[in-house]
């Protein structure tokens, strides 16, 4: 099958359609690459699709392979979220998803009702800052949950603060940046909000801001072998088995296109996942956890760096604090 953005979308059509004739779907709209940009990143895509829902939903995520290159990343909400459209202009994640859209299905109109009160006014500078402010607390509070502990759910909290951190600053801008094109993003909208600085900071919180001595295919394979163990008996749909090409392709692609940063990032922010199933696993998890350490020992993410690491990301965060303010003051916010 030929991948092409009209296919996509077609594909999307089909599986909402189906949803609605078979569950209390009521609206759909997809999000992301497949909106605007190119879906394809080393021949593999997937598709963002918003499932709204006239009842609480048994499920907030899950991923559906619809063939090697190509799966659904579904994600569920329950219509009520949608009920107060006006708090969506201060969201940092749903405002900016719903401000530009596609949307596949809305019968009763329902979305596009909330859409056009969600964007009145949406761009003015009080509105901006509050996005930004909550993601900051966002990431204040993994920075709170990091009590010294170093583990799976440090690394989780981590990865979640430094990227919460980042797209504060994005948020000024426009939406924010996530995916596999993660790291590229990042750095053009950092410059576009007029702070590289926070780009360059976000590397070194990663261990990134040099490549030097780097062994990326040996640490893609740890994290490969890691990511197999653990998908066939996860029930995280960040694991799914269908996952694991698009990862390894999107690698590929972002090392031909000079940016093996990229896929650290990725690395970084998903491998304690795979890592973490696997020690619950009968079959256990020591030589997988053991590569990823190895992996994280380089990075100066071990945890013998867990401490500085910390004060560093809470100096971060502090940085980004008075970017915000300083913004909010420039344009009367």
């Amino acid at each position: 099958m030929r991948i092409t953005r009209r296919k996509l979308i077609d594909l999307a059509h089909r599986e909402a359609h189906r949803r609605a004739d078979e569950e209390d779907v009521v609206s759909a709209y997809l999000i992301g690459s497949v909106v605007g940009g190119d879906p394809l990143l080393g021949g593999t895509a997937d598709i963002d699709l918003i499932l709204v829902h006239e009842n609480p939903p048994e499920t907030a995520r899950e991923v559906v392979p619809l063939s090697e290159d190509v799966h659904l990343d579904i994600a569920h909400h329950d219509r009520a979220v949608y009920s107060e459209p006006r708090n969506l202009r201060t969201s940092p994640w749903l405002g900016p998803a719903l401000y530009d859209p596609l949307f596949i299905l809305d019968p009763a109109h329902f979305l596009e009702w909330a859409q056009a009160s969600a964007r009145s006014q949406f761009n003015r500078p009080d509105y901006r800052v509050a996005r930004a402010a909550s993601l900051l607390g966002h990431a204040r509070r993994s920075l709170d949950r990091l009590n010294g502990q170093h583990s799976f759910a440090w690394m989780a909290e981590y990865t979640r603060a430094v990227m919460d951190g980042a797209n504060t600053v994005v948020l000024l801008a426009g939406p924010p940046a996530a995916g596999r094109r993660f790291v590229l993003t990042l750095k053009h909208l950092t410059a576009e909000a007029g702070h590289p600085d926070v780009f360059e900071s976000f590397l070194r919180l990663i261990g990134a801001e040099s490549t030097d001595g780097w062994d990326l295919p040996d640490w893609i394979s740890a994290w490969s072998r890691a990511f197999e163990q653990s998908s066939p008996d996860s029930n995280d749909p960040r694991l799914a088995a269908c996952r694991l090409r698009y990862h390894l392709s999107g690698f590929e692609a972002l090392q031909q296109i000079g940016w093996p940063q990229a896929v650290v990032w990725t690395l970084l922010s998903t491998w304690h996942l795979a890592v973490a199933a696997s020690a619950v696993q009968p079959s256990g998890g020591g030589a997988r956890r053991s590569e990823w350490e190895d992996f994280l020992e380089r990075l100066d993410l071990g945890e013998a760096s867990a401490e500085h690491r910390t004060r560093e990301l809470e100096a971060f965060l502090d940085g980004v604090e008075e970017h915000l303010d300083l913004w909010a003051r420039d344009h009367g916010a």
